[in-house]
């Protein structure tokens, strides 16, 4: 049965608290379930010690972080606080209520009778009461109390035992960091039909589970990765539309130590169980690239050398046929970008034939200076196919040289010629040399090769190698 709690509140039993008046709050939220929360009020100041209790906190503050700045007057000191968190609700007014007189009802058919007695036990639904016939024991439709419990407060409070030098009202500013508060960035990107420019924009999404709403807040976000004793998982990011046309940067962007500070230049309301998306940036016309990338070997389990693996003539043998389509730009001012890219998930649009936009992949970004390239993975093409075959594999002197020979085919099913990167890890050995080749290869790393080859429209092309380990 469901149990409905009914309160007549004759006295809250809660000693009076000097109130704060009104004020400014700043918040500067970070990536990682944090914020920094600042809070500048003034407040009715008594000389020598007196009691204060600050009520507009979260109630998932972080209490050891809590810091009082005296903004006007002497300076005041913070001589013991509490925090105080154990909130009003049903289960706890029952808990704190055992042992004292209480009213509680049942439904017997379609008429409800009251009984009083003594709470002796509760336990979620169920409540033990000693009454006048005996010892009930059940589930009550309801229960009446005539006061609250003390002990109990109604909303998350730090409780100050403060000094100070002299009577008035003195202007302060609170600061603490709370989890509760996360943000993300979400890019978008709308592909134009002949694949050379994008229309691109990037929201941010800020989630409020803190337990308090801010009210024309100053909101500062804070993009890096600040190190933490603890570092708990970002939200899950949420879908939004492009809009190809520009619109007014509503953040100032600023460096901070090794972080980047996102200002929002308006006061900012986010209640709490909210979440708000605010425009971060907006390009109508960004300059992109399609590039096709084939890693033909499949090295699932391969972790990097090991003696053993040098003449495995199997390992990475198995082919990968999906060839991976990305899609690059960059973030430079010429492309209507050129500020700092905060981490997050890049989703692209197309439009079909119908106008209508269609999702074609997503890929996430790492935090991104201006001026440098970012490259997206959208998935796999449809009409191209890769296949990459060991020719040949030879111990030239055992322990100490092997050569391998391979083949790698490309087939373009497309009416339209196109150009593939053919990506080779070298993964054998450090020490290598491409004794034979069909085309020259260019060097990414010290393990790694690519290829450029160019696929005619409905046809095919082939990379051939030998490379040769020594050790």
């Amino acid at each position: 049965m469901k149990r409905s709690f009914v309160l007549i509140l004759l006295a809250l039993g809660l000693p009076a608290a000097a109130a704060a008046q009104g004020g400014q709050t700043m918040l500067t939220v970070y990536n990682q379930d944090l914020a920094l929360v600042r809070q500048v009020r003034t407040i009715p100041v008594q000389q020598g010690l007196f009691p204060f209790r600050f009520e507009d906190v979260t109630a998932k503050i972080d209490p050891t972080s809590v810091s009082l700045e005296t903004l006007s007057g002497p300076p005041l000191a913070i001589l013991e606080q509490n925090y105080a968190y154990d909130l009003v609700n049903d289960q706890k007014v029952l808990e704190k209520s055992i042992g004292q007189p209480i009213t509680f009802f049942e439904t017997i058919g379609n008429e409800e009778r009251s009984f009083t007695g003594t709470l002796l036990s509760v336990s979620g639904n169920r409540a033990v009461v000693r009454t006048g016939e005996g010892i009930y024991v059940g589930s009550p439709s309801r229960f009446l109390l005539d006061k609250l419990p003390p002990g109990l407060i109604l909303k998350p409070t730090l409780v100050w035992l403060l000094k100070g030098e002299r009577a008035g009202g003195q202007r302060v500013a609170l600061s603490y960091l709370t989890s509760g508060l996360s943000w993300q960035a979400n890019y978008v990107l709308l592909l134009s039909k002949d694949e050379r420019h994008a229309g691109f924009t990037g929201w941010v999404t800020l989630t409020n589970q803190s337990g308090i709403g801010f009210e024309n807040a100053t909101l500062k976000l804070m993009a890096g990765d600040v190190h933490r004793v603890e570092k708990a998982q970002p939200p899950r990011p949420m879908l939004m539309r492009a809009e190809a046309a520009p619109s007014p940067q509503q953040f100032e962007e600023k460096g901070l130590f090794e972080y980047h500070l996102y200002t929002l230049q308006r006061p900012a309301t986010v209640a709490n169980n909210e979440t708000k998306q605010i425009q971060l940036i907006s390009a109508p016309e960004v300059p992109v690239t399609k590039s096709y990338v084939y890693d033909g070997a499949n090295l699932s389990g391969y972790s990097g050398w090991y003696y053993g693996s040098r003449e495995n003539r199997d390992l990475g043998v198995p082919s990968n046929k999906k060839v991976a389509v990305y899609l690059g730009f960059d973030n430079k001012a010429a492309s209507g970008l050129g500020i700092p890219l905060p981490k997050g998930t890049v989703r692209v649009f197309q439009n079909d034939s119908d106008g209508s936009a269609q999702f074609i992949g997503e890929d996430s970004i790492d935090h991104t200076p201006k001026d440098e390239h970012l490259r997206i993975q959208l998935g796999d093409a449809f009409d191209i196919v890769g296949e990459r075959k060991q020719t040949g594999f030879k111990v030239v002197v055992p322990n100490h040289v092997v050569e391998e020979s391979f083949a790698i085919a490309l087939r373009n099913h497309k009416k339209e010629a196109v150009a593939v990167k053919v990506v080779e890890v070298l993964y054998r050995w450090s020490n290598w040399e491409i004794v034979k080749e069909s085309q020259p290869h260019e060097k990414v790393d010290s393990q790694t090769v690519v290829f450029p080859v160019n696929v005619p429209a409905d046809g095919q092309a082939e990379v051939t190698y030998t490379v040769r380990y020594s050790w």
